[in-house]
């Protein structure tokens, strides 16, 4: 997310439901090997998400909400502001849901914003982050034969006090400067992934912590010369 790894969480996977969307401006899905440029574990290409950038000039500010059946309730509320060399975007989400099941019971906030600012002949930099918080119930299933379900009776649980609770959450930082035949990126990432549960009789936990720092110089170089009324040889990366 914005150039800075999301970690997996103890089982080795990245649950994207706990990412927040309501600041996403554009996904990249990058298939293929990519770990020379991407780090380990690129091997199978790369999902690149991207927070919602506006262009100069720019000014936004919106709310929504929604209801549905069983009790579910949503909303969300983005707002931003660009100007040349600073821009700024926040986006706050929610949804709660009683659930079809018993024990069902879903709550999910989340929000992501992100702060860029020109530093001129210095560069620029800029600075993400994202935090959600996921509390839901551990129905574990039924035990209603299939045969016997008539609309209502699946909506019985196994477990009337199960639980999980999943909170999520990254700040980054970069910077770039340079110039036309050497561009310089500096990106640093603190990010977290908290997940307790309560099934079975008993509580259980993990933590899964990611620090990242990494430094990227791209050098340009133009291949030969022309003159005026020569054709344009393009430069080569």
């Amino acid at each position: 997310m914005d150039d800075v790894r999301v970690p997996a969480d103890i089982t080795g996977t990245v649950d994207l439901s706990l990412i927040p969307t309501a600041g996403l401006g554009k996904v990249e899905i990058l298939p293929g090997a990519a770990s020379s440029v991407y780090g380990a574990n690129a091997e199978g290409g790369v999902l690149h998400l991207f927070t919602r950038r506006l262009q100069p000039g720019a000014r936004m500010a919106s709310a929504e909400t929604s209801y549905s059946a069983y009790d579910t309730r949503g909303y969300s509320v983005k707002t931003g502001a660009a100007e040349r060399g600073f821009d700024i975007f926040l986006g706050v989400s929610g949804e709660t849901s009683d659930g079809f099941q018993q024990n069902s019971k879903a709550d999910k906030n989340s929000a992501n914003g992100r702060v860029s600012l020109g530093l001129g002949a210095a560069g620029s930099l800029a600075v993400t982050g994202f935090y959600s918080d996921f509390e839901t119930g551990l129905p574990s299933g039924t035990p209603v034969p299939i045969a016997d379900w008539n609309g209502s009776r699946e909506r019985t649980a196994n477990s009337l006090t199960d639980w999980q609770t999943s909170k999520r959450s990254s700040i980054a930082g970069s910077w770039s400067g340079g110039g036309e035949d050497l561009a310089l990126r500096l990106d640093s990432g603190l990010l977290s992934n908290k997940i307790d549960a309560f099934q079975s009789g008993s509580a259980s936990g993990s933590r899964v912590a990611d620090k990242s720092l990494s430094a990227r110089a791209t050098a340009y170089r133009r291949a030969g010369s022309r003159s005026p009324d020569a054709p344009f040889q393009p430069g080569l990366r």
